[in-house]
């Protein structure tokens, strides 16, 4: 069961969805009660656009008690993405009481609550998933997002640049980095993060526009 349900996760790692679902409907064959694919089946589904069929696969694996904080977190992103903010946020807040060192929900929890205008808790929450776990680009661009918010712009260029740093290919870092670049009258510097995002998102048009309003001045410069 263990090896149908790994062939699941390779699959879903290659974005083979609707095959690894069907490697994770075997693995339940085998063992019904197996946690850990009845978590992984709603995950894929979700992706799928399945949703209540995702939401009785995360109840069950949430019943086995086998990776319930993970069980929570995936029901969590599965509630932010059909718009259901306040389960979203009960799911990760749940999931932070089970697993307090939980990065991955402290980083959920923190773009949840800055949707919803909620910043000075959002940006606690983005900087704890980073103590928790440095390497976490995406919580490093939100953490940088809400402190440039609050005026700490050179604070919030250090958390764009330590992103860009640990994922290139994070197009939103390297624009983010670029605006703040820019406010430091850094503008080689910010154009270069412009003409990578474009490349990274040619159809990326806040980079195009900022690319364009640098490029006369640059080009200017002695």
């Amino acid at each position: 069961m263990h090896a149908i349900n790994g062939r699941g996760l390779a699959l879903a790692g290659q974005g083979k969805d609707q095959v690894a679902i069907r490697e994770y409907e075997g693995a339940l064959r085998l063992d019904p009660r197996s946690g850990e694919a009845h978590l992984n089946l709603g995950i894929a589904l979700s992706k799928q656009g399945r949703i209540d069929e995702a939401k009785r696969h995360f109840r069950l694996a949430l019943e086995r008690r086998l990776k319930k904080a993970e069980a929570m977190v995936a029901l969590g992103k599965m509630c932010f993405g059909q718009g259901w903010v306040n389960e979203a946020i009960t799911n990760f807040t749940d999931a932070l009481r089970i697993e307090p060192g939980h990065a991955t929900a402290h980083f959920c929890l923190g773009g949840v609550l800055a949707s919803v205008g909620r910043r000075i808790e959002a940006r606690q929450h983005y900087a704890e998933a980073v103590r928790l776990n440095p390497d976490l680009a995406e919580a490093r661009l939100g953490l940088g997002i809400e402190l440039g918010r609050q005026g700490r712009d050179r604070e919030a260029l250090e958390q764009f640049a330590e992103a860009v740093r640990l994922r290139p290919s994070l197009t939103e870092a390297r624009l983010n980095l670029g605006i703040a670049l820019r406010r430091e009258q850094r503008l080689d510097e910010a154009l270069r993060q412009f003409q990578e995002a474009l490349r990274l998102d040619p159809t990326n048009a806040l980079a195009r526009r900022y690319l364009d309003s640098l490029q006369p001045r640059t080009l200017d410069q002695p």
